[in-house]
């Protein structure tokens, strides 16, 4: 065999070597510092979710007081079939009656920022986001958090007859990813009490309060439910212990949806 032959074969030979030892590199099990690695970003990846999620809901909540309606609907899981939310007298499901609850229901409470001739005088509805308790999903697919939210509002007739109302609620909420973005899933508004300012919670009849049955009929949720009323304060009852705080869960089957 002459040189140029040999050294053909020789290199032949060293190459599949080569290739024999990088597949058994990534035959072998992972040693206990990968494991602790692929762990360590794994845990890094929910923190940044976390983080998310909260810039999120408080994202929502200022958009929404502000009237930025459509900044607020676009925070919504609309390429998803099964996105709903619940603000407190009736869910709306789909994306199409998402759309009905922000452009035209809160449109109506608020007034639409791109449309400023629609704005309410004296209307102003703040519900602060705190005591947040936050689960990322093993699987990085999905969130749940939930918030204690203390806050205010002036319901105005359109005359600049503004009424002073403030009360606590809960916000209950499943998050999803929609392509690289988090999105709000389903949104759970549970009340505490709701009552006129110059009048206590335990004189009040705090679910009479929180009535939107004189919304109109294209407005109106697809269903009505008692979900968010019966978690109102009342003095002759115990406080209802609705909802429970999310616990650290692997995928969404192993844990119940908030609506």
């Amino acid at each position: 065999m002459d040189l140029t032959k040999r050294t053909f074969v020789t290199r032949g030979a060293l190459g599949l070597a080569a290739l024999g030892t990088t597949a058994a590199v990534h035959a072998r099990p992972a040693t206990a510092s990968e494991d602790r690695l692929t762990a360590l970003e794994r845990g890094l990846a929910r923190q940044q979710g976390a983080h998310d999620v909260s810039n999120l809901i408080s994202r929502y909540e200022l958009y929404l007081q502000l009237g930025y309606l459509h900044e607020a609907l676009d925070l919504f899981a609309m390429n998803t079939p099964d996105v709903k939310a619940d603000c407190g007298w009736g869910v709306y499901e789909g994306p199409k009656s998402i759309r009905t609850l922000y452009l035209d229901v809160h449109k109506r409470l608020i007034g639409d920022r791109r449309e400023p001739q629609t704005l309410k005088p004296g209307a102003y509805y703040v519900l602060t986001n705190t005591s947040s308790v936050i689960e990322v999903a093993g699987d990085g697919r999905t969130a749940k958090g939930l918030w204690i939210c203390p806050g205010f509002s002036t319901p105005s007739n359109g005359k600049g007859e503004a009424h002073a109302i403030w009360g606590y609620a809960k916000r209950a909420v499943d998050f999803i990813r929609e392509g690289d973005a988090w999105k709000i899933w389903h949104y759970q508004v549970y009340g505490i009490f709701y009552t006129p300012f110059e009048k206590a919670w335990t004189d009040s009849n705090n679910v009479k309060n929180l009535d939107f049955s004189w919304l109109p009929r294209e407005m109106q949720p697809d269903r009505v439910t008692t979900t968010a009323r019966d978690a109102m304060y009342a003095v002759d009852r115990a406080v209802p212990a609705v909802p429970l705080p999310p616990v650290p869960y692997r995928t969404f089957a192993e844990t119940f949806p908030y609506l």
